[in-house]
């Protein structure tokens, strides 16, 4: 009977979790073909495929967004494959996951959770390649939208990198992901008035559909959007280079409407100025949390929003300077072009680290499956003498239940020297992390990693020419809301701006889908890649 009422419910989709299948799948497959023979052909996905770790509720919790993502993600990524093979696409189709590492379609959504926050993923990368290049190892990357504000550290040329994240409080994702903070605040943030009569910016937002209100599109509450219109930062004819044209007298009537007890000048400028300060507040706990000095990082502005605000937080926060990238619209996306090809295998096996051939036996067993299991899905024309394969363990000493992660594991046979040496290396870790270590207290290996990293070739950022002679020039602009020594401005096409060209605050330079803001006593500079630096005088 109870076969019957659920071959009648409507099920969309079913994750199997048992307590102990990340030790043997054999019961959570079983059942799968179980739920196939009652249900159908429906999406499912089994804890032991997708997390095979051992902590059972991060890994139920991943499993259930596993198969979520399978039912919303599947057909859409389906129809992307088949419409690229439509116009004669014969390349190879790679997703991004989380660490903004790419993976083989095929292999992506065998375990889609792996790529549910590559977005914001693949704007650290992209960070990280540019700074590369242009000699910035510590960045604080602040990716500035429409609804929010994405926050990402680089450290010594390298994302911060952590086991798993919340996609909402207690809704945990066992995945390798590029620490990522988002706080509800984008240039689509609206203006509203709190119960107790005060302003408030975020985090509700006009999304893209209807938008702010200058958009034309129907919104009529006021956005930080229609602030920077009605002050002049945003010009409204050049908006997308010109392609969209922006509504003023709809942002005039937004902030007329809104019910705050203030004239309209102070509407504008409140919201305005609480705007920006939520970014600040938003960077500066993150910073502190994460014991950064603000003053040895370069803060990369992008995103759409992010070089309207983040030049104007320069003094507030501290940072040595703040960097516009080219294109930063479109900078995330780049990062899909400036990460590798990336496999990977993890699981888990509590063991403890004694240096004996037994524990190095039981080691030596996980890698080399791992290995197996990865070696089986790598391309087969490639040289397999060309493959090497990065190890790392997550352990934690007796009594403890957090891990201290990426413990670096030598390549080989592990043997009793090697137990010996992992050891050391997770009581150095431990001590690089917490400030302390406990070597007289046993250590538990208990998850392995493994991955194979295939480099391919890196987005490329075309060289800025230097400007033969003269130098740029700017057309005098007046802001509205500001105070009058940052009120003149002269404004300058990006497009015509040259390696090694300066510009003196304050000033706004144009650009297709960004607007930078140069304030009064800054300086922005033109790098040899198109980056604008900007530093406060000396």
């Amino acid at each position: 009977a109870e076969i019957e009422v659920l071959k009648k419910c409507n099920v969309k989709g079913v994750a199997i979790c048992l307590i102990n299948a990340y030790v043997e799948g054999d019961h959570e497959r079983r059942l799968r073909d179980l739920v196939r023979e009652i249900i159908g052909d429906v999406p499912i996905s089994i804890s032991s495929d997708v997390s095979p770790l051992g902590k059972e509720y991060a890994r139920a919790s991943t499993t259930v967004i596993d198969v979520i993502m399978k039912m919303v993600y599947g057909d859409y990524v389906n129809r992307l494959r088949n419409g690229l093979h439509r116009t004669g696409f014969t390349g190879d189709l790679n997703l991004v996951d989380s660490a903004a590492m790419l993976i083989p379609f095929d292999l992506a959504m065998e375990k889609p959770s792996r790529i549910m926050y590559s977005g914001p993923a693949a704007g650290t990368v992209s960070s990280a390649h540019l700074g590369t290049l242009i000699g910035e190892e510590n960045i604080i990357c602040c990716d500035i939208g429409g609804t929010s504000t994405d926050i990402s550290l680089i450290r010594q040329g390298k994302p911060v990198v952590k086991t798993e994240y919340e996609i909402e409080h207690d809704v945990i994702v066992n995945t390798l992901a590029n620490e990522i903070f988002s706080i509800g605040q984008g240039g689509g943030s609206i203006a509203h008035v709190g119960r107790f009569g005060e302003l408030r910016v975020g985090p509700e937002g006009a999304g893209a559909d209807p938008g702010p209100a200058c958009y034309g599109g129907g919104g009529t509450q006021p956005t930080l959007t229609d602030a920077f219109l009605l002050m002049g930062i945003l010009d409204e004819k050049k908006f997308l280079g010109g392609e969209k044209s922006l509504f003023h007298e709809s942002a005039v009537e937004a902030f007329q409407d809104l019910p705050l007890k203030a004239d309209f000048a102070t509407k504008i400028k409140q919201t305005y100025e609480l705007g920006l300060t939520n970014v600040a507040e938003g960077i500066a706990s993150i910073t502190i949390e994460r014991g950064v000095d603000a003053r040895d990082y370069a803060l990369f502005a992008f995103g759409s929003a992010g070089p309207m605000m983040l030049p104007q937080l320069m003094e507030r926060l501290e940072v040595k300077k703040v960097i516009v990238p080219p294109y930063p619209g479109l900078f995330s996306a780049l990062g899909l072009a400036s990460s590798d090809l990336t496999y990977t295998d993890y699981r888990s096996a509590y063991i403890t680290l004694t240096p004996d051939e037994e524990t190095a036996r039981r080691i030596d067993e996980v890698y080399s499956r791992m290995e197996a299991s990865i070696t089986a899905k790598l391309p087969k024309n490639l040289n397999k003498d060309e493959v090497h394969f990065i190890r790392s363990f997550d352990g934690w000493y007796t009594g403890q239940t957090w891990e201290t992660p990426f413990i670096p594991v030598p390549p080989g046979r592990v043997t009793t020297q090697s137990i010996e040496k992992l050891i050391e290396a997770f009581n150095d870790s431990y001590m690089a992390m917490w400030g302390n270590k406990f070597p007289h207290l046993p250590v538990i290996a208990c998850s392995y990693r493994t991955s194979c990293v295939l480099p391919i070739k890196k987005a490329e950022y075309r060289r800025y020419s230097k400007r033969k002679s003269g130098k740029p020039s700017g057309i005098p602009r007046q802001l509205s809301f500001l105070p009058e020594a940052e009120s003149s401005v002269l404004e300058y096409d990006r497009g015509e701006l040259r390696s090694g060209d300066t510009i003196e605050g304050p000033a706004i330079i144009r650009e297709p889908m960004s607007t930078t803001m140069v304030c009064r006593g800054q300086v922005a500079a033109i790098g040899r890649y198109g980056e604008i630096s900007i530093e406060g005088r000396d």
